[in-house]
Order: structure tokens, then sequence, then C-alpha cells
């Protein structure tokens, strides 16, 4: 299952204090159940995941002859995800920004960034949080989380693999491919596609 590539709009990347300033703005805004119901804020605030498209089209092909789902724009939304029997996938793979716990105030706990539908609600605001992640149910053998931070931590000095990466073994899953840092979009995007480059060419590395 290759998740990416969300419709964010075509804005384009911003400095570091205009994304501080739209964070801020975005936290304000937070309903009392903590879902976001103005979503096109979260489009003012990240933006297209460039390559993001290209990196889920890539492994998929190198995963041939294992047949593959891929959701891609619009189709890479929260509901599309809670809705399927996310049992039935041995690889997930997640292309998309990732943001920390504490990120937004008012959310304590770290997200995934997908498509926002129009208007949000409890179940889809185009954040796929840690508590909706440990409510799926999965099976895979791998979870690449091709984003930035998705294995830090909930809080300073935290546990090591917590917060994201902790939720998709809570969800039933082996084990995760995460980054520490907040990475280049390209960097991660060689980086990912390579792995699974090396597993189709030397067998023996073998999931």
């Amino acid at each position: 299952l290759g998740i990416g590539d969300p419709n964010l709009g075509t804005n384009q990347q911003v400095s570091t204090q205009q994304v501080a300033e739209r964070i801020d703005k975005l936290s304000k805004i937070l309903s009392r159940g903590a879902f976001i119901i103005n979503t096109n804020e979260i489009k003012n605030i990240y933006g297209p995941v460039e390559g993001s498209a290209e990196e889920i089209k890539t492994v998929a092909n190198y995963l041939k002859p294992l047949s593959s789902m891929i959701l891609l724009q619009d189709d890479a939304n929260e509901n599309n995800i809670k809705e399927m029997d996310m049992n039935q996938f041995k690889i997930i793979h997640f292309a998309t920004h990732g943001e920390v716990s504490g990120a937004l105030e008012g959310l304590n706990e770290p997200f995934l960034v997908l498509t926002p539908p129009d208007i949000g609600n409890e179940k889809n605001d185009g954040l796929l949080t840690m508590t909706e992640i440990m409510a799926l149910s999965t099976n895979a053998d791998l979870v690449v989380l091709s984003a930035c931070n998705t294995a830090a931590g909930d809080m300073p000095g935290s546990e090591g693999f917590s917060g994201l990466a902790k939720s998709f073994f809570i969800s039933g899953s082996k084990s995760i491919l995460v980054s520490n840092w907040y990475v280049e979009t390209y960097s991660a995007q060689e980086l990912v596609i390579n792995l699974f480059k090396n597993i189709k060419e030397y067998p023996e590395l073998s999931l």
C-alpha cells in the first residue's frame, strides 16, 4: 500500500518564519475536539510533497510481481485508509509531511499530513494522528514513513521510537523505517527508492 502526494494545493515553498506563523494560526482554529474544520489552513502551511508520487510509483515497480494499491492526490485521505482492510498489506509506505507532537497547540500528538476535505470533521480533517493510527488493524512486515521526524518522541527526552512509529507497532506492524530529523525531500526519496532497489536486486535481503 503506497500513500503519498496528498492534494495540498500549489503553494510554493515558504520560509521557516512563514511556516511558524501559519502553524500558530492553525493552532488557534483547532476545534474543541482537536480536529481542524478550516482545512484550507493545512494547505497554506505544508504545500505539495515534491517527488512523493514518483517515490511511491517507483517502489511499487520494484515490488513487482507483487500487486500494489496506490493512493495519491485526492485518494490519499483519511477516509480511504480507515475504511479499508489494512491487514492485507505486507508493506505500507507513506510519503508525505510528518509532524511531531506539540507542533500544533491543542493537538498533543504527532501526525501525518494527508489530503484534507473541504470541511474537516472528527473522522477526516487531513491529519492522521497517532491515536488514529493505533486504532487501525495492520499486519505489515514493514511500514515506511518517508516524512520528517517520524521517529521523534512525544516530547523532549521521551523514549525512542515513540510517537508515530510506536503507533504502527501497536496497530500490528512488525518493523518500521523512520527518520529522526527534518529530512530533505529528495534525499528521503533516494534513500527509500534505493532500499527497495537493493531488495529487488538482492533477494537474500528479503523483508
